[in-house]
C-alpha cells in the first residue's frame, strides 16, 4: 500500500511595516506574527518587541482597521482573525513613550492554496470511490491558490510553483505556470511528503 500524506501548501501573504513617531529612537519597535504567514480567516498572533524602551511599565494600545481592541499597560500581544483571501487587515501599534508616541503598522493580506490528489490508476466500473495510490502507481497533485492583488485574482500561469517531496525540492516539475505535480511511489512503498510554495 502507498500512502500520500495531506498536502501542505504555502503562499506569502502580503505584509507592509510602517514606522512612526519619535525619529531619535531610530526603529524602535518590531512586530511579529505567529504563524507568520496566515491563512484567510486565521487566527493569528501579533507581538510587539523594543530594544530601546521598556514596554512592560507604559501604556499600549491596538488597533484593527482603526478600531481599539485593545489598550493598557504592557499589553505586547494581541489576537486578530484575518479577513477573506485578498483583504487587508490594517494592525497598528502604539506605545506611550517617555520621549513621545511611537508605533508601527502591519498591513497583512492573506492568500490561501488548497492541494488536491487523484491516483492514476484503475477504478472498477460504476466505482464511486476515488482512485487510490498504490506502489509503483502515479498520483496528480494539483494546486488551487487564490491569489488577489488589487483587488483581482492572478491568473494560476502566472503564478510560482516550488513542489517538493519529503522536503526535497523538485526542480524539474517547479516553475510558472506548473500547478500540477505528478508522482510515481517506488517499488519499496513508503510514505510521501509532498506539498508547494506559491
Amino acid at each position: 500500500l502507498a500512502i500520500i500524506s495531506s498536502g501542505i501548501a504555502f503562499s506569502h501573504p502580503q505584509i507592509v511595516f510602517g514606522q512612526f513617531g519619535a525619529p531619535q529612537l531610530g526603529e524602535p519597535i518590531s512586530l511579529s506574527l505567529f504563524p507568520s504567514q496566515p491563512s484567510p480567516n486565521q487566527t493569528v498572533e501579533i507581538s510587539a518587541e523594543s530594544s530601546s524602551i521598556s514596554l512592560d511599565t507604559i501604556p499600549l494600545s491596538w488597533q484593527v482597521n482603526g478600531k481599539v481592541v485593545q489598550e493598557g499597560v504592557g499589553i505586547k500581544k494581541v489576537t486578530v482573525v484575518m479577513g477573506e483571501a485578498g483583504s487587508k487587515t490594517v494592525i497598528a501599534f502604539l506605545a506611550q513613550s517617555p520621549v513621545g508616541p511611537i508605533g508601527k503598522t502591519i498591513t497583512v493580506i492573506p492568500t490561501s492554496v488548497h492541494l488536491r490528489w487523484e491516483g492514476l490508476t484503475y477504478t472498477p466500473a460504476l466505482y464511486r470511490g476515488a482512485a487510490l495510490p498504490v506502489k509503483e502507481s502515479t498520483v496528480r497533485v494539483v494546486a488551487f491558490p487564490e491569489i488577489i492583488k488589487g483587488g483581482k485574482t492572478i491568473p494560476t500561469g502566472n503564478l510560482l510553483y516550488t513542489w517538493k517531496v519529503n522536503g526535497s525540492v523538485i526542480y524539474e516539475a517547479s516553475g510558472y505556470g506548473k500547478g500540477y505535480f505528478l508522482y510515481t511511489f517506488p517499488t519499496i512503498s513508503r510514505p510521501a511528503d509532498i506539498s508547494v510554495k506559491v
